[in-house]
């Protein structure tokens, strides 16, 4: 008798979250993490792992130690879908540190669904399924593989502990929904706690560890406005690389045609311009913050990331 031969398993587009201004709630909802890293698909079969993007790249070269962890899973095959994270010096997560990773980068794959498992496609199951097969499936986790934490209470409690624990937002899942590759259907959702927005590097006041505070600004009607000196978000492997990103760009006169400011608190006035290196206003950064100020500044501000002409925005 001819022995069956298992499916080949291929790539599998991530399925997408819809962005929304207020989450739903009810018994038909779960609620997870929204993380600040990579999406990225786990596919095992034939004793091999591959590790992709969201696009379909291979990330086994950038990620040796979560393939070779994804391959101690006991399975003979299966589909993961997840999120790469790295973790900062205080345990946040930080998207920078996974750009620019070190060798004692923290580095772990957040699994939040199971696509495939020993041949059999579990996609047109409801969430409620995959994820009670996701947690039954392997019975030990490596330590740099994690089982995507459920959150449970309120939404109202779900969402003040995901702000007092600084997290990027919250995504809701329709516990009936099918897994649908590359589609955005509306049964996952997502919700970001503190907007962000793009804006131009204009300067830094430099530190002892590379850049301390980065100034930023926006263009308007042909002029670039200062909006805000940030100075939260970094950790000290950030503030070397920012400092050697845009050092090059150095020039000797402000960029800003809104400075300097009157003196008061926290002002970009001429004394605190003194301590600013400025820089030719071609690169960008991702901050995150609450809200506009009246005076054009920005409240609760945080750096994310720094962009670069290959950087695109990512969705997840």
């Amino acid at each position: 008798m001819m022995q069956k031969m298992p499916r080949e398993l291929f790539f599998v587009e991530p399925m997408d979250c819809k962005s929304v201004e207020f989450l739903p709630s009810g018994e038909d909802w779960q609620y997870e993490i929204k993380f600040d890293g990579y999406r990225a698909i786990a596919i095992k079969q034939y004793g091999e792992v591959q590790l992709f993007s969201r696009r379909g790249k291979s990330f086994n070269s950038a990620y040796p130690e979560i393939v070779d962890a994804c391959g101690a899973l006991r399975a003979k095959s299966f589909i993961l879908d997840g999120e790469l994270i790295a973790l900062d010096d205080n345990g946040l997560h930080s998207f920078a540190l996974l750009q620019k990773r070190g060798a004692k980068t923290v580095l772990h794959f957040y699994v939040f669904d199971l696509l495939h498992l020993d041949g059999k496609d579990l996609m047109r199951l409801p969430l409620r399924r995959r994820r009670a097969q996701l947690e039954t499936a392997f019975s030990r986790w490596p330590e740099s593989l994690r089982l995507s934490p459920l959150l449970t209470g309120s939404l109202e409690k779900i969402t003040q502990r995901i702000r007092e624990f600084q997290f990027e937002g919250i995504v809701a899942k329709n516990l009936h929904s099918p897994y649908k590759p590359g589609e955005e259907p509306g049964t996952w959702q997502k919700l970001k706690l503190q907007r962000s927005e793009d804006f131009i590097v204009g300067g830094y006041i430099p530190g002892p560890n590379g850049v301390d505070q980065l100034v930023v600004g926006i263009r308007r009607d042909g002029k670039v406005l200062f909006v805000e000196s940030v100075k939260n978000g970094f950790v000290p492997t950030t503030r070397r690389q920012l400092r050697d990103a845009i050092e090059p760009l150095h020039i000797s006169e402000c960029p800003f045609s809104n400075l300097p400011e009157k003196k008061r608190p926290h002002a970009m006035d001429r004394e605190k311009m003194g301590k600013v290196r400025w820089v030719n206003p071609k690169l960008f950064c991702e901050i995150a913050f609450n809200e506009w100020t009246p005076n054009l500044h920005l409240r609760h501000s945080k750096f994310l990331r720094l962009r670069t002409e290959s950087d695109s925005r990512r969705r997840v």
